[in-house]
């Protein structure tokens, strides 16, 4: 995980409305840009509203004791160069596509999947901790990976999975972060799985 600071926008929640393009809702009154890393971790009630269409990533805190109402809300499809972090608290995803070139984690806090498709467009990437999807996809190839948790945590895809390769000579890895340790998926809707180099799998549904 990135170290994190005050030089990261960092939400306060000071300004007239919900929006993250708001200036004053960020501490020293700046409002994040693509390269920016968005930090939502204060212990203040928390309504927030994603009107910004790209960051470096998002981290969701879990500095939420004491019974603090956040909530992270997406109001248009969302490209992160980073990672999504989730450690409390709920991001609602709306009907909006998030894209993510890094990692996910999901330690604690709702993922809110709505009718989203959550794109994995990274290289080398990482899903750890439950979370139910509703799209799932990874469209690349030639060695790219994606792994999943194997500490027995599922993840569920209810609407369309979405894994493949490039070609016969450009598959998609799945991989699992123990090697020989199984890995769970759980695909509720339609899959479709194309030029794949899959190890450890334990998937179930239409997977």
């Amino acid at each position: 995980y990135p170290t994190l600071s005050w030089q990261h926008p960092t939400w306060t929640g000071a300004g007239a409305d919900s929006n993250w393009s708001t200036a004053q809702n960020w501490f020293a009154g700046v409002a994040p840009g693509a390269n920016d890393l968005v930090v939502f971790n204060v212990t203040v009630d928390v309504n927030a509203t994603q009107d910004i269409a790209q960051v470096d990533g998002v981290w969701i805190g879990s500095d939420y004791g004491g019974g603090f109402d956040v909530t992270i809300t997406q109001a248009a499809n969302l490209t992160l160069d980073f990672d999504f972090f989730l450690d409390g608290g709920t991001f609602a995803a709306g009907a909006f596509t998030l894209n993510v070139a890094g990692n996910w984690t999901r330690d604690n806090g709702t993922f809110n999947l709505g009718t989203s498709t959550v794109n994995f467009n990274g290289v080398n990437q990482t899903i750890r901790g439950a979370t139910v999807f509703n799209n799932l996809q990874k469209l690349a190839g030639g060695g790219s990976t994606l792994t999943f948790s194997s500490d027995a945590e599922q993840t569920v895809v209810n609407g369309e999975l979405k894994l493949q390769g490039t070609a016969a000579g450009n598959l998609l890895l799945l991989r699992s972060t123990t090697n020989g340790t199984q890995w769970t998926i759980n695909s509720q809707g339609t899959a479709t799985l194309e030029f794949l180099d899959v190890k450890d799998s334990n998937a179930s549904g239409n997977a």
